[in-house]
């Protein structure tokens, strides 16, 4: 609807007005008295809160009184203290209790809803629900006469929209900048529902995408992914190609150019030099930086001049997209991680809580494993964002995060909502938001540790010791391969993920140019597997109806997060894996330490030690796949070595992978590269190191009301956060 998503240009213009008045006035002196009867003191009131306060009053007298008390009240002048007043719109959107008699019956939806300057600030109002909104407008002011802005709070309950605000008059002004030209929006923040709360900031430390999140409403890289998987500029001032110069003709070397007067978020300069500093921090390998893949061909990060960075690799290098593009992989401030370099990093508290940033909010409060608060950055290089600050909420399960904006709708956004696809349809007829969904390649996958987890083993415990800590059964290929054929990979996405899953065979499902065919596994196969474990001689000799391996059970631990999806599927596979003669005892740990826990703290749980046999979760490539794949070679092993910062979770070894992973760094995009692709994928899915399960889409909720945004597969969901608005 025209107006919803728009201010004006004369509302933009008289909000210029309200820019510098807004502090001033966002306090008022209230007389008040205290409890002995003296008059006179002074008691300062938040303007914001005052209107909030005077809302929930007349909730409470519409409860405990009725409907046709609060109305008498609500239209009596007792109920009006100077410019302050509550009005009541009913289901119909009339309006039904004012200050000014003569308005009783207009239609919000109608020209009640249209101030002078044109702006349908009606619309706006329209989209609140029991968790609250607020309204920016002009409006006639009943005390003065004159037309004045106006900001509410409306607060819709049981059909009827209550709200109450403040006017502010309207001072002189002077047009500085478009830039300056902001709306003041007292009290408008932006809450984040992320029930696996992030566990730092800091991705450079953490491999789980709730912690890149976190950190993404703060810090930026030089370049970013849209949803298409196009590459857009952030802290760079355009994309480096072939043809404008910028990547050099050998594939040696990219160069990018930094945006002019870049600054950190407490105001000092961010220059090339930080970009340095990032790669060398990240290249330590005692830091147990998670993104070591990004920086895997690079030999030298140099800053030519302070606004230009060059990246020099090995060898030719036809994706250079790597080195700082991606939320994942930020640019962070030399100044203040100076110190935090190598074994010093996971030390570093203050520094990995509460990271300077160039992006649109910078952090105020960071609690691991629980909330996060940021306020607006007066830094930011680009148009000053919309809320004043963001609230991020950890904890709880998939079920409330949705409950919490698609029924109560007093959260603005939801992420990662693994639900039963009926459930969250269900909610979401409700009409107070809305389901959003993006495919990239993001697979959930059972992983299978290729080393011994046993307890007993002590230090040497999952460690794959140059090959000579082999797992008992899970290293023979049949065993594995039958546990994928017993899947039924068709039946966990229709039940389990609906339209947000596709069944899968592969590891990279995306680009379509790098997707392998299907080898078949699609469909379940529970006698093909019993026969393929007969025939490799793996049987039940002694009759308890589990098979053994060399005189090993093949009983088997299989962990992942506490998810109910997770734990439906797991409960799934365990009968699958039963019909064929495989015990699995079923564990699951709370997300924020299974997928972000510290790996020497958080030991017996997080996902990168892997004390388990098995054990499931969900990552995938970037647009291009040159770095994930990296992550599956023989050096990227976690270890006591590199702090378990290595992505082969799997910990297998396979030297023809690791060859071609080699060749893939100098093959230029095209169909030589894509074939490639495609054969590293089969010899991993054909080992059955990891069982690829399902496509999963990235699935999220946000209120009705909450607008510009543009869920995406290839980067964080937050990548244009400064873009979000009412």
């Amino acid at each position: 609807m025209e107006g919803t998503n728009r201010i004006p240009l004369l509302l933009g213009v008289l909000a210029i007005m309200v820019a510098a008045a807004a502090l001033a006035v966002s306090i008022s002196a209230l007389l008040s008295s205290d409890e002995d009867g003296d008059e006179g003191e002074i008691y300062l009131v938040d303007r914001g809160e005052f209107a909030v306060d005077l809302v929930m009053d007349a909730l409470e007298m519409y409860e405990v009184e009725g409907l046709e008390a609060t109305l008498e009240y609500y239209n009596s002048p007792a109920s009006v203290k100077g410019d302050w007043y509550v009005f009541i719109f009913d289901e119909d959107d009339k309006l039904i209790a004012h200050a000014n008699q003569g308005l009783l019956g207009m239609d919000l939806k109608g020209d009640l809803g249209v101030d002078s300057t044109g702006y349908r600030y009606g619309d706006v109002m329209l989209g609140a629900t029991e968790g609250g909104l607020w309204v920016d407008y002009v409006f006639q002011n009943p005390a003065t006469g004159n037309q004045e802005y106006k900001h509410s709070w409306v607060v819709r309950r049981d059909g009827l929209l209550f709200g109450s605000g403040w006017y502010q008059i309207l001072p002189n002004f002077s047009v500085e900048s478009d830039k300056a030209v902001q709306v003041d929006k007292k009290g408008e923040t932006l809450t984040l529902v992320y029930w696996q709360a992030p566990s730092t900031p800091n991705p450079f430390l953490s491999g789980g995408y709730k912690d890149r999140d976190a950190g993404s409403i703060t810090l930026e890289p030089l370049a970013k992914y849209d949803p298409d998987g196009v590459l857009v500029p952030a802290l760079a001032a355009e994309i480096p190609t072939l043809a404008n110069g910028g990547i050099s003709p050998d594939l040696t070397s990219i160069t990018w150019k930094l945006k002019e007067e870049l600054k950190w978020s407490d105001g000092s300069g961010l220059t090339a030099h930080d970009a340095v500093f990032t790669w060398r921090y990240c290249a330590d390998e005692a830091t147990g930086c998670t993104a070591t893949s990004s920086f895997s061909d690079v030999t030298s990060v140099e800053a030519v001049d302070d606004l230009t960075v060059k990246v020099t690799f090995h060898a030719a290098t036809p994706y250079p997209y790597t080195a700082f593009v991606g939320t994942g992989v930020p640019v962070i401030s030399r100044v203040q991680f100076a110190d935090c370099v190598g074994a010093a990093a996971g030390g570093c508290d203050e520094e990995n809580l509460s990271p300077l940033g160039p992006g649109p909010y910078r952090i105020v409060e960071f609690i691991p494993d629980e909330r996060a608060s940021y306020e607006r950055n007066p830094h930011y290089y680009g148009e000053a964002p919309y809320f004043d600050k963001v609230v991020l909420k950890g904890g709880g399960d998939a079920l409330s995060a949705a409950k919490s904006v698609l029924e109560s709708g007093e959260v603005d956004y939801a992420w990662n909502l693994q639900i039963e696809p009926e459930t969250l349809a269900s909610m979401e007829v409700g009409g107070k938001g809305e389901v959003v969904s993006a495919f990239s390649s993001l697979v959930e996958r059972i992983v299978l540790n290729q080393t011994n987890p046993d307890s007993e083993l002590g230090d040497d415990r999952a460690e794959y010791l140059d090959g000579a800590n082999p797992h008992p059964f899970l290293t023979f290929t049949p065993i594995a391969k039958a546990m994928s054929m017993a899947v039924d990979r068709r039946l966990l996405s229709e039940r389990l993920y609906g339209f947000a899953g596709e069944p899968t065979c592969n590891l990279i499902v995306g680009p379509s140019i790098y997707a392998s065919a299907d080898i078949g596994c699609i469909e379940q196969d529970i006698e093909g597997a019993k026969k393929l474990l007969d025939d490799s001689g793996v049987v039940d000799t002694d009759g308890d109806g589990v098979r053994e391996f060399e005189g090993v059970p093949l009983r088997l631990t299989y962990r992942t997060s506490t998810n109910e999806v997770r734990q439906e599927t797991q409960t799934l596979v365990q009968g699958w894996w039963r019909e064929i003669g495989i015990e699995a005892e079923l564990t699951h740990h709370d997300a924020a330490v299974f997928l972000g826990g510290d790996p020497v703290e958080d030991k017996e749980q997080v996902y990168v030690r892997f004390f388990a046999d098995a054990q499931m979760y969900a990552t995938g490539p970037d647009i291009d796949p040159q770095q994930y794949l990296f992550g599956f070679t023989c050096e990227e092993i976690p270890d006591k070595e590199n702090n378990w910062g290595g992505g082969n979770v799997a910990r297998s070894c396979n030297e023809e992978f690791d060859e071609l992973v080699e060749e893939l760094t100098h093959t230029p995009i095209g169909a030589n590269r894509a074939e490639l692709i495609k054969r590293m994928n089969d010899i991993l899915v054909e080992n059955y190191h990891e069982i690829p399960l399902v496509n999963r889409g990235i699935v999220s909720a946000h209120l009705n009301t909450l607008k510009g945004v543009r869920i995406n597969g290839w980067d964080s969901e937050l990548w244009n956060i400064a873009e979000w608005r009412r």
